[in-house]
């Protein structure tokens, strides 16, 4: 008797839930989520779906100072690591402006690093011709403004 409850305990047991507290099963993974322009201090706690496993920081720069950050719940980790690093990993590819920045992290709410974005860059974008013709081209755009104002007001109602 003592065999067969053994053997039905063996049997048993891989199909029991292990994932339980004294209080109830265990919460899932909490990250910040959300999606924010020019500024890096976005953070709203969430909880993530059970498939989700990382959360991640994604923050993409197209401009000196236009930059779009996303901190979301994943199921993949966007960067591409060995398996014997920390559980910490970041990615930035930078030079000339435009950049990209990713970084993964298995810890609840450990989703608020970032790139430091260097307000000085504009100098250099100066220097390099960047911004040589401000001038003429707000001059050509009042200019056109006009004509659009002009023609829509010639319209026959």
């Amino acid at each position: 008797m003592t065999v067969l409850l053994a053997f039905l305990l063996a049997l048993g047991l891989p199909r029991a839930e292990t994932n339980v507290t004294g209080t109830g099963r265990q919460g899932a993974l909490q990250c910040h989520s959300c999606e924010e322009f020019y500024t890096l201090s976005c953070a709203k706690a969430t909880e993530c779906e059970p498939g989700n496993v990382f959360c991640v920081t994604v923050v993409v720069r197209m401009l000196v100072r236009f930059f779009y950050v996303s901190r979301q719940c994943t199921e993949y980790c966007p960067v591409i690591r060995p398996f014997d690093v920390l559980p910490y990993q970041s990615y930035v590819l930078l030079k000339p402006t435009p950049f990209l920045y990713a970084s993964c992290c298995r810890t609840p709410l450990c989703n608020t690093d970032s790139p430091t974005i260097n307000d000085t860059e504009w100098q250099y974008y100066r220097e390099a011709g960047g911004a040589r013709r401000r001038g003429g081209a707000g001059l050509g755009l009042a200019l056109l403004l006009a004509l659009a104002a002009l023609s829509l007001g010639l319209r026959p109602s």
